[in-house]
């Protein structure tokens, strides 16, 4: 459906994404759609950012942050950020999001093609999508205490468990294996949202998808974290928040060319250890491994 205001949520934050009349927004990738709703629910903060369709702005005053010399480029321009997606291969960068310092507003200036694109049709596809969304959630949560984590994440009995590892560490794998399990909910094979509200931490789904292409809209409370390797058996063995910090860092979105965010999310990771068990998880690959963890979440939860 064609709207010229989209409600986008991800992680407990709402986009109101705002396109000028009579242009229409579309959306068709289906896994975007599943964070879109027609009206707003309750989040933690609501940002309204207006689709601007007159060009890139002037960059040449603006403060470089980062390039990755890829997809995507930061730079500053007084307490705003602005976020670019572009090619090595390509001139112009596709679009770009501003985003006010007060976290209230942004803009999206959106590339030449999307430009002469919407001029033909009358519509254009979301552009607030990946990188950048994951750029600005980086940002956003390390104000909110909040983080991006790359894991796999089950619901079971409202409750949220986390899988995180590099590419190749089995993320994919048990996400599979759970996908078996009647009463389980596999909600994300890559990529989870995490943010404190007061004393609990919640488990968000993010569009960010995996090599199972799961990415699901839900939220539950963390109950457990479970950091896994592989091995000849399978076993679990509780970690202390230090042994848990450890293995935390490398698998964290961590904005480690920004101080300051890097010291907030830092900050959160300590607060997430210290409220959630952690687990190592040695496995191979099998429904044991996903039974084994079953198991243990039981036993914490009666305990």
């Amino acid at each position: 459906m064609a709207r010229n205001k989209v409600y986008l949520e991800i992680g407990g934050a709402r986009f109101v994404l705002r396109a000028p009349g009579p242009l229409h927004i579309i959306e068709p990738d289906i896994v975007y759609r599943n964070f879109i709703h027609k009206t707003g629910k309750e989040a933690f903060i609501e940002i309204t950012i207006d689709i601007e369709t007159g060009g890139m702005p002037d960059m040449k005053d603006m403060s470089l942050v980062i390039d990755n010399g890829e997809s995507w480029a930061i730079y500053s321009a007084g307490d705003d950020y602005f976020f670019v997606h572009k090619a090595e291969t390509y001139e112009h960068p596709f679009w770009g999001v501003r985003l006010r310092g007060n976290l209230a507003s942004g803009t999206i200036y959106c590339g030449q093609a999307m430009v002469e694109e919407a001029r033909k049709t009358g519509e254009i596809v979301n552009p607030f999508r990946y990188p950048l969304d994951q750029l600005v959630m980086m940002y956003i949560l390390a104000h909110n205490s909040g983080a991006i984590i790359h894991a796999a994440g089950i619901e079971k009995d409202g409750l949220a468990y986390v899988f995180p590892g590099k590419s190749g560490a089995g993320k994919s794998t048990i996400s599979r294996q759970f996908r078996g399990s009647s009463d389980v909910s596999v909600f994300s094979d890559d990529r989870i949202i995490l943010r404190r509200n007061r004393n609990v931490i919640t488990a968000y789904g993010t569009p960010w998808p995996g090599e199972e292409e799961i990415a699901e809209d839900r939220e539950a409370s963390l109950a457990g974290i479970f950091f896994m390797t592989h091995a000849a058996h399978n076993s679990i063995k509780e970690l202390t928040p230090s042994m848990a910090a450890e293995k935390l860092i490398p698998v964290i979105s961590l904005p480690w060319y920004d101080k300051e965010m890097t010291e907030k999310t830092l900050a959160f990771c300590e607060e997430l250890i210290s409220i959630v068990p952690s687990y190592e998880l040695r496995c191979r690959p099998g429904p044991e491994a996903a039974e084994l963890v079953i198991e243990t979440a039981r036993r914490a939860t009666r305990s």
